[in-house]
């Protein structure tokens, strides 16, 4: 199995992955708790805080596949050698403008 290669990457094992890493991240905890303690009280009913992890889970779930959706598009788009060339060069103005901007530059 090649991950850069011709051969693609099993959608199990990529969700799997995927799953594992947003589970096992630290980050995901430390925002529950600091920004769900904004929006819910300690007075209100556990379904409102239930409510407010489904609403984000949905939004992450719809951002998430859209960016996909449009990323491997995106990919398929590109994967010819007439627009690598076209990037490269765009890419290589860039720099040599960036190079030649500091190479003027006045040090002082």
């Amino acid at each position: 199995m090649q991950y850069l290669g011709v051969n693609s990457y099993p959608i199990r094992t990529a969700f799997l992955e995927g799953f594992f890493t947003n589970v096992l991240n630290p980050k995901v905890s430390m925002f529950y708790l600091a920004a769900f303690s904004q929006f819910v009280s300690i007075s209100e009913d556990v379904i409102n805080a239930y409510l407010l992890v489904i609403i984000h889970s949905t939004i992450n779930f719809v951002w998430f596949s859209s960016m996909i959706f449009m990323l491997s598009r995106l990919k398929k788009s590109t994967n010819n050698a007439q627009f690598k060339k076209w990037s490269n060069s765009i890419v290589g103005i860039v720099f040599i403008g960036f190079g030649s901007k500091m190479a003027f530059m006045k040090h002082g």
